[in-house]
């Protein structure tokens, strides 16, 4: 009889996780909460062009799309590590409350991913 197996996830934040989140918060901190007046105002006509530009930006830094496969110009990221990207998407101020999907469509734009 074969020995068991123990199954296990390791959880820990790796080193490359660990930049990718903290060019994350840099990112959202100086680029995106600066627009959360244009949102919450509903003035999209003016905030369009500047959430093209912030995309330009996280395509620039290879934070686009974190879990599609590189080969299809994402990052890539497994599981557990895209969801440690995904709470540091999704853990910051009122427009998330309001607007959940805003700040990812700024990493991914899907109906141009798919």
């Amino acid at each position: 009889m074969a020995p068991k197996r123990k199954l296990s996830v390791d959880f820990a934040i790796s080193d490359k996780m660990q930049t990718v989140i903290g060019m994350i918060d840099e990112f959202v901190a100086r680029e995106l909460v600066p627009l959360e007046p244009l949102l919450l105002q509903g003035r999209f006509e003016e905030l369009e062009p500047e959430v093209a530009r912030r995309r330009r930006m996280v395509k620039q830094m290879e934070l686009w799309a974190p879990n599609h496969p590189a080969e299809y110009g994402g990052m890539g990221l497994d599981l557990v590590d895209h969801a440690d990207d995904g709470l540091h998407l999704f853990r910051n101020g009122e427009v998330h409350a309001q607007f959940p999907f805003f700040w990812p469509q700024i990493f991914t734009d899907w109906h141009e991913i798919v």
